[in-house]
């Protein structure tokens, strides 16, 4: 063989040894590729859970940090400076942004944001939660949570919720949700699913300076409790419940006292056949002129105490389908009501023998205290 031939084959081996060496490294390169990709793919469903805080003040945290879903929170970020020991004490400075990043998605928020205080854990030490002046959970996936009972209570300086792009189909409880919301004047709730919500007992209950909401969407065709929704809306001067559903509702006492605001209402798609108590229902709404409930069914109905009193504006009233019955507690129904020149009270029945035969009325029609103030 001659030395042309020897130097051919050598360098024919040397290329072959680089050829296998550059395929080896090419496959690492994919299994590596590979293996980053399904991190950064675990990655990033983890990275799109989570709520946005923005505070209006500054706070310094403590051991009681979230401690009652800390397992559920994979890390935190300031200004998007990312805090992996959230655990320790760090602080937030008042106009900083913060953002939770969770490892799995929650099915409760009761008490979010005042955990501490009404279990006794920790106690006086969220404070942070009248710090904090909006909440974003746009991108935080709320399709398992069935409670959101008290879940921005004592939020006194929130301003600002957003909801959007949110899904709450398993939903069952929205009791004091925004419970003394006292800096809330509006939020959408457009996004809601409302069909299994049980209870909006006290749902808006003193958010003193909500001026107007959209409920239109709400279903409520399984809601009991409707009792003080909006109880110390003052500031609340109209409000569209014409597509409730409100045939399963027993409790309506309270439901708008105080809306000092409160100029017309109208309740006419109102199903009230189950309603046992309207105590109060209206109370303290000064500026309500009119009431039209000739459609109540008022056959359960058991108190109407103070149901009217203080509605100094009330000049025309409809109450044609109450019965004496329905007067057994009805202290002080008509206190304060000063500009009445209007009220239809029908035919009002009175007891049935039948009723009177069962004990059922000790109430006679002149006996009942109208209480109009001259």
């Amino acid at each position: 063989m001659t030395s042309k031939c020897c130097k051919m084959i050598f360098t024919l081996m040397i290329l072959l040894s680089l050829l296998e060496g550059i395929k080896g490294k090419q496959s690492q390169k994919v299994k590596l590729k590979n293996e980053t990709k399904e991190r950064s793919y675990n990655r990033k469903l983890e990275d799109e859970n989570y709520i946005i805080l923005k505070f209006g003040e500054s706070y310094q945290t403590d051991t009681c940090w979230y401690f009652h879903i800390r397992e559920k929170i994979s890390y935190v970020t300031v200004n998007d400076q990312r805090i992996d020991n959230f655990e320790n004490s760090f602080n937030i400075e008042a106009g900083n942004v913060v953002k939770i990043y969770f490892l799995e998605s929650l099915d409760n928020l009761e008490y979010f944001l005042s955990y501490g205080d009404i279990s006794g854990d920790c106690s006086g030490n969220y404070d942070f939660k009248n710090k904090i002046t909006s909440m974003d959970f746009s991108r935080f996936d709320l399709s398992l949570v069935t409670s959101m009972n008290y879940m921005f209570y004592g939020g006194s300086k929130l301003e600002l919720i957003d909801f959007s792009n949110v899904a709450t189909s398993e939903l069952v409880d929205m009791s004091c949700m925004f419970y003394d919301c006292a800096e809330l004047s509006s939020i959408d709730l457009s996004a809601f699913v409302t069909s299994k919500v049980e209870t909006m007992q006290s749902m808006f209950a003193g958010c003193a300076k909500l001026e107007s909401i959209d409920l239109s969407n709400f279903v409520t065709t399984e809601v009991e409790d409707m009792s003080q929704m909006f109880i110390q809306c003052f500031k609340l001067k109209s409000i569209d419940l014409s597509s409730f559903d409100t045939s399963k509702v027993t409790d309506m006492n309270c439901m708008f006292q105080e809306c000092e605001s409160l100029e017309s209402i109208d309740l006419s798609s109102f199903n009230t056949a189950l309603v046992e108590d309207l105590t109060s229902m209206f109370e303290y709404c000064y500026s309500l002129k009119s009431i039209d409930l000739s459609n109540f069914d008022l056959t359960l109905l058991t108190s109407t105490d103070s149901m009217f009193s203080s509605c100094s504006s009330l000049v025309s009233l409809d109450i044609s389908k109450f019965t004496i019955s329905n007067f057994h507690y009805a202290n002080s129904i008509f206190d304060g009501v000063r500009n009445l020149k209007y009220i239809n009270i029908g035919q009002m029945e009175k007891c049935s023998q039948e009723q009177i035969d069962n004990g059922d009325c000790d109430i006679a029609e002149e006996d009942i205290s109208w209480g109009f103030e001259k």
